[in-house]
């Protein structure tokens, strides 16, 4: 059971970190003068849980780095994403990143060629990892094909792993043994 918590509260953790990431600074009172027991009356037990588990989340992200808590005088805090936790919202986006598939097949075919340095092994490891996640397969090495339009989200994958000038995409109508690549994306 402490495992599904865990889960759970940093699976809460994300969402709160993306939540910064959208809106930029969260502003939230701690305390309130004045709301004794009429509060206590109000909020139910599982509200106070869930300010409970919101406040630690905030923390363990404020620990971890990710945002900055600055307490204000008026019993408020902010709460803002440091430069590495805006790095983490980017890779999280990415990760979620999905290509629509199209109910009709356009017949083209998307390919991304890819030369990547080996100083830069890491981004293009990360980078294969992503593409085999969107559902490309692997033509040649460095070769990726996909039968869906697919051109923004590549741009968007190559320069989060900083590689713009390393990847080509290509988009084309014909190619030699089509029937295997058909086959695997069931065409």
């Amino acid at each position: 059971m402490k495992q599904n918590t865990a889960v759970r509260s940093s699976r809460f953790a994300v969402t709160l970190l993306k939540a910064v990431g959208v809106t930029g600074i969260v502003v939230a009172s701690i305390a309130l003068p004045g709301f004794g027991f009429l509060a206590h009356k109000m909020y139910r037990a599982y509200e106070k849980e869930k300010w409970a588990r919101m406040y630690r989340s905030l923390h363990h992200l404020n620990k971890r780095g990710l945002v900055k808590l600055t307490y204000l005088k008026d019993g408020k805090f902010r709460v803002e994403l440091t430069k590495q936790g805006k790095t983490v919202v980017k890779k999280l986006d990415i990760e979620a990143l999905t290509i629509p598939k199209p109910a009709i097949w356009d017949k083209k075919w998307r390919v991304v060629i890819f030369d990547v340095p080996n100083w830069k092994s890491k981004n293009r490891n990360a980078f294969t990892d992503r593409l085999k996640g969107l559902g490309f397969v692997m033509i040649q090495k460095s070769v990726w094909a996909y039968p869906y339009p697919c051109h923004d989200e590549i741009m968007i994958v190559r320069k989060f792993y900083d590689i713009e000038k390393c990847v080509t995409y290509i988009e084309t109508a014909m190619v030699e043994d089509e029937h295997l690549w058909r086959q695997h994306f069931h065409l």
